[in-house]
């Protein structure tokens, strides 16, 4: 399944938000490492009663399990990923460690 994302940050936080169209939030996992994040899950097809009379031409959808990971120069706070998942896009907002950002270092 392709998964067309969008990935973002600013000074605090990381922004990632990726297209899920037709998903069940219940279906999808995330995962997080030091520096790394895993969204993976599946669309199963729902089979309607009277849909083994049709003869398919073509299909666009897709259904299946997908796996999509991310990697991050910085080490991320994992512990405060905050997700939401609204009209068929999973948006997550990723704080950066306060251990890996720069400070300024005062020169005596």
């Amino acid at each position: 399944m392709h998964t067309p994302s969008e990935l973002t940050e600013d000074e605090k936080h990381y922004h990632l938000a990726i297209e899920l169209p037709g998903m069940d939030k219940e279906k999808i996992k995330v995962e997080a490492g030091d520096k790394h994040l895993r969204i993976y899950g599946e669309k199963k097809e729902e089979k309607k009663p009277r849909e083994n009379e049709r003869r398919p031409h073509y299909s666009e959808f897709y259904y299946g399990s997908f796996s999509r990971d991310y990697h991050f120069p910085n080490s991320i706070s994992k512990e405060q990923i905050q997700a939401s998942y609204q009209k068929g896009i999973l948006s997550l907002t990723i704080p950066k460690s306060t251990q890996s950002r720069l400070q300024q270092v005062e020169i005596k």
